[in-house]
């Protein structure tokens, strides 16, 4: 997601989050950590599957203090297997242990959505047809004079294209 898109939609969704998370204070971590300490965490994978949503990940972190660093070593649509480290993440403790839950959260669910994604399009893939241009330029002919099949096959050979 870029920068612009980022500040201008899902930092609103983070906001909120992390307003509905925190409401007044996070009273556990302050407990535990009343004062700025610098630490260091890992992201580890739990199941396999695709990872999605490394930047809004991220953002819940650099909202909270822009001084939190994170190393990812994947990127979005990465295939990930159980115990994988995915990243390291560096900062205040506080900010680390406040911003978990959003965090996770958003991680969570969105790679949850592009694993079933992934999943599907590999059912998918088998019965769709890889359309040479001369194969499309016929279908096109066929369609521009009413064809219902052809326009099938055609969004068939497109949806491929998308999937793969």
């Amino acid at each position: 997601m870029n920068p612009i898109t980022m500040q201008l939609v899902a930092d609103k969704y983070i906001r909120l989050a992390l307003e509905e998370d925190i409401h007044s204070e996070d009273v556990t971590t302050n407990a535990v950590m009343p004062e700025y300490k610098k630490g260091e965490v890992q992201l580890i994978c739990k199941e396999d599957g695709i990872i999605a949503g490394l930047p809004v990940f991220e953002r819940v972190f650099t909202m909270l203090d822009p001084d939190t660093e994170i190393k990812f070593n994947v990127k979005d649509a990465d295939p990930v297997t159980k115990g994988q480290h995915l990243a390291t993440l560096t900062g205040d403790i506080r900010v680390l242990l406040s911003g978990e839950r959003v965090a996770l959260n958003y991680l969570q669910r969105m790679s949850g959505i592009a694993t079933y994604t992934h999943s599907i399009a590999e059912l998918l893939l088998p019965f769709l047809p890889l359309l040479k241009q001369e194969e499309k330029d016929a279908l096109w002919e066929r369609i521009s004079q009413g064809d219902k099949e052809a326009r099938e096959l055609y969004i068939k050979g497109n949806l491929r294209l998308v999937l793969s």
